[in-house]
């Protein structure tokens, strides 16, 4: 489905945003936390060459066993063990935190209706269009009532 998965999404907009911010605010915890590992490693994303993944110069990644490995030592660390998922399992552990906050976003009035979060999602976040967005998915496929 998604054209980009949440790590090289990280990669592209840039791991040190999102660390720089925990840094400023004194929660970087790179024993603990992947992103800041990543960040204290100087891994930056596609702007630096290297992030979750290593990019060539026409920012082509591939898989980088460097990387790989500070993710399994921030692992090890907190007692985290890597394990085999169904399709089903990571398709519910990607959508599912995006279905939440688009019922949040119904609740607190930042959308009138469920299709405003799925035009939002499917143009502006490149959700798979076959699957409607994330509310027509939820209504569909786990079957919540509208």
């Amino acid at each position: 489905g998604m054209r980009m998965g949440p790590c090289r999404m990280w990669d592209l907009v840039g791991i040190d945003l999102f660390a720089r911010e925990r840094e400023r605010a004194g929660l970087l915890d790179p024993e603990k936390f992947v992103m800041d590992a990543m960040y204290k490693a100087q891994r930056y994303g596609q702007k630096s060459g290297k992030g979750f993944y290593t990019y060539d110069e026409k920012r082509r990644h591939q898989r980088d066993p460097a990387a790989e490995a500070l993710i399994e030592q921030v692992w090890k660390t907190n007692g985290v063990q890597a394990k085999t998922m169904s399709e089903e399992e990571i398709i519910d552990n990607l959508y599912l935190p995006v279905v939440n906050e688009g019922f949040k976003c119904l609740e607190e009035g930042m959308a009138i209706r469920a299709s405003d979060v799925d035009v939002c999602c499917v143009f502006g976040y490149n959700w798979p269009r076959y699957r409607g967005g994330p509310m027509k998915w939820a209504f569909t496929e786990v079957g919540l009532e509208k």
